[in-house]
């Protein structure tokens, strides 16, 4: 489409956190990163350093600039998450074919993603919140729209994947999504801090589809899927007390099982298969308190989970557990993950291997067995016996169809 008859689409207006590049020419910028501009030009677009921003009345603080920056570099940082060629996918302008896509997402996430095996839509106030709160709150705040047709996008490719074109739309959303949150969480007001939160929840969904492109032969320890998570917290701290307790948002966090009570029942309880790990020592190991802790607080956390699968609980209720471990894994471990610590990655691979009694959801599949056997590929061979939990867990799970998700089309799960 020439310029001429893009701009006429849409009447002129000023852009305040356009990019250099527009502000020269004086024209309006978008504000992605490539811009529309830019990306039609072929041009780079480079971004001014912001600088102090202006609150707007009645609005709440943002988060303080320690955390802001720690967000940035967990959950936006400044690299696209994704590489991607748009020049078959001209979604940088309006033209009906944007238009019919748009649509054909948002229909899509409606109708198919959310109804099926959704994060925690075993709770139906969280259905209805996904299914109509959601798609309502997107048509004000672009993050939230962006990050919801990324979402659709990647299960479409998932469940069909010889419709490659949706692969590259996923990452063409997912980046502006992430791009546009860096900006958003700067300035958390009563008037985003709905957007904010969803958007948060899918950005970090992702996190976990990412795991099923790692490749056994070069396994490294997924640390970016703590990191994110980490990130998803911090912002969740900041913005939940800006929320109406009469918000749907809420029912993410009330749906059952509670979080909070499944952290805080007696872990102790729970550590007892995993008693020969917990008491041997490997030649030279030393094992601070610190690390101690974390490592029992892991340990008895995934026997809580091991048990509940055992009790036979629908794996949509496992799924909420199951995730929530990776947003209270204390940092202590993170740092024994970066130094690949064979009794952490151990560990690890001890969570993972659960993974297949739940994995019957599209952003799932394969995760528990790229993982359990990628980290067995990297431990040292005296460290190869404490897999055998792990490698027993994965092959029963996967031989076996408990336990169930009723109802669910395990062709299309999710």
């Amino acid at each position: 489409m020439p310029d001429s008859q893009f701009r006429a689409l849409r009447p002129h207006s000023k852009s305040k956190g356009g990019c250099k590049r527009c502000k020269a020419r004086k024209v309006k910028c978008n504000e992605a990163r490539p811009c529309e501009s830019c990306h039609r030009r072929n041009e780079t677009c480079e971004y001014p350093d912001p600088g102090p921003r202006k609150r707007a009345s009645g609005s709440r603080s943002p988060l303080p600039s320690t955390i802001s920056t720690q967000v940035t570099n967990t959950i936006a940082s400044s690299t696209p998450p994704y590489a991607v060629s748009r020049e078959n996918f001209p979604l940088s302008i309006e033209s009906k074919e944007r238009r019919l896509l748009e649509l054909k997402l948002m229909h899509h996430f409606i109708t198919s993603t959310v109804q099926k095996n959704f994060l925690s839509v075993h709770d139906e106030h969280v259905l209805d919140m996904w299914y109509s709160l959601a798609p309502a709150l997107a048509i004000d705040h672009p993050v939230l729209l962006n990050i919801i047709l990324s979402i659709a996008a990647l299960h479409i490719f998932k469940v069909n994947p010889e419709e490659l074109r949706m692969a590259d739309i996923h990452r063409i959303y997912f980046n502006a999504a992430v791009s546009e949150h860096r900006n958003v969480i700067q300035d958390i007001n009563p008037q985003n801090i709905e957007a904010v939160c969803l958007s948060t929840i899918l950005i970090g969904l992702p996190a976990f589809m990412f795991l099923q492109n790692t490749e056994i032969g070069s396994y490294s320890p997924p640390l970016q899927l703590f990191h994110l998570m980490e990130g998803t917290i911090i912002v969740f701290q900041t913005a939940l007390p800006m929320l109406s307790d009469r918000s749907k948002v809420r029912s993410v966090m009330n749906a059952k099982p509670n979080i909070v009570d499944f952290r805080d029942s007696p872990m102790e309880d729970y550590l007892k298969p995993f008693s020969k790990l917990t008491q041997w020592r490997a030649s030279a190991e030393e094992i601070d308190a610190e690390s101690q802790q974390a490592y029992n607080f892991m340990l008895g956390y995934i026997g809580a989970i091991h048990v509940k699968i055992e009790e036979g609980w629908d794996e949509r209720q496992l799924r909420r557990v199951y995730y929530s471990l990776i947003t209270l894994t204390p940092p202590k471990f993170v740092e024994q993950l970066h130094q690949r610590n064979p009794r952490a990655l151990v560990i690890l691979a001890y969570y993972f291997s659960l993974a297949k009694a739940m994995d019957d959801v599209w952003w799932m599949r394969g995760i528990a067995e790229r993982e359990t056997l990628g980290i067995q590929s990297i431990l040292p061979e005296h460290w190869q016996w404490a897999m055998a939990w792990p490698l027993q867990k994965l092959a029963f799970y996967a031989a076996s169809s408990v336990p169930s998700s009723k109802g669910a089309d395990s062709k299309d799960a999710a």
